[in-house]
């Protein structure tokens, strides 16, 4: 493949290869430059951006309400958890609210494990309790 590199204009048009350049590499892409004097086109190989703080929190959040979402199921009152098991989800939960006040945060986040047993499906525990 031809030698790229970040910076680089093309005139008229620019070649595949910087484009699959580019994509093989994940932190440049190709914009279009203003036309030239004489009406061509250009384009330039620009780095991507590295995301601000606040993308990084909004990042950060998003994953936090996802796995938030992933529980909800059984935090539902008819949901068969023993009271143990009940309030191991809520810690969880709990500390992923709580992100957002850890100091260094969006930056350095740790993330809560996930200190249940693995929590049987409904299913699953009806099956067994038919089978009794």
């Amino acid at each position: 493949m031809d030698e790229f590199k970040i910076g680089q204009v093309f005139t008229g048009i620019y070649p595949p290869e910087a484009a699959a350049w580019c994509n093989q590499r994940g932190d440049c892409y190709i914009e279009e430059l203003p036309q030239s004097r004489d009406g061509r086109r250009r384009f330039r190989i620009v780095a991507v951006p590295e995301p601000t703080e606040e993308e990084i929190a909004e990042q950060v959040r998003a994953k936090r309400d996802s796995l938030i979402a992933k529980t909800d199921f059984l935090v539902m009152p008819d949901y068969p958890l023993t009271d143990e098991e009940r309030e191991a989800v809520q810690t969880y939960r709990q500390a992923l609210r709580d992100l957002p006040q850890q100091e260094g945060f969006p930056t350095e986040v740790v993330w809560p494990e996930v200190e249940w047993p693995e929590v049987t499906t409904v299913s699953e525990k009806v099956t067994e309790a038919l089978s009794v």
